[in-house]
């Protein structure tokens, strides 16, 4: 039987795991420790690439620090919002203003896929949840075949 506990450190937890932003650095987790599967042959092939969702708030300082708390190779991206919702739209990534905060200030709504990108071609997209083992050997299989002109 399943019973409610009513502690406010539970309501924080159960908030914060609804955070996109937790979710967001959960992946970026997953995917640093991924990197830390593969050979270093593997890993120097492979460019981590993290495109801001609010570049109001995100400039290229701030992407360093929070990159760096995952892997210093991870390169972080920003530009215009609108050329980021054009880039984002069709690869099926959502970008959306949340809600107000009592600061002041505003979340940004936004999925978390990350999208395997070879060539041209994104051949795969890992949502949330995927572990590193998932990602590694993804990754792996990607750099052994890569998919050739027009595949997808």
């Amino acid at each position: 039987m399943a019973r409610t506990v009513h502690r406010p450190e539970y309501k924080r937890l159960l908030e914060r795991l609804r955070d996109g932003r937790l979710e967001a650095k959960l992946t970026q987790a997953a995917v640093a420790s991924a990197m830390n599967r593969l050979p270093e042959e593997d890993r120097t092939r492979i460019a981590v690439l993290l495109v801001t969702t609010d570049p109001a708030r995100d400039d290229q300082a701030q992407l360093r620090r929070y990159l760096d708390r995952f892997d210093p190779t991870f390169e972080g991206l920003t530009g215009p919002l609108e050329t980021i919702k054009q880039v984002a739209q069709p690869l099926s990534i959502a970008i959306e203003k949340g809600r107000k905060l009592p600061s002041g200030g505003y979340e940004i709504d936004h999925s978390t896929p990350v999208i395997g990108i070879v060539g041209d071609q994104a051949p795969i997209v890992w949502t949330e949840g995927t572990s590193p083992a998932e990602f590694a050997d993804d990754i792996a299989r990607l750099l052994a075949d890569p998919p050739g002109p027009g595949a997808s």
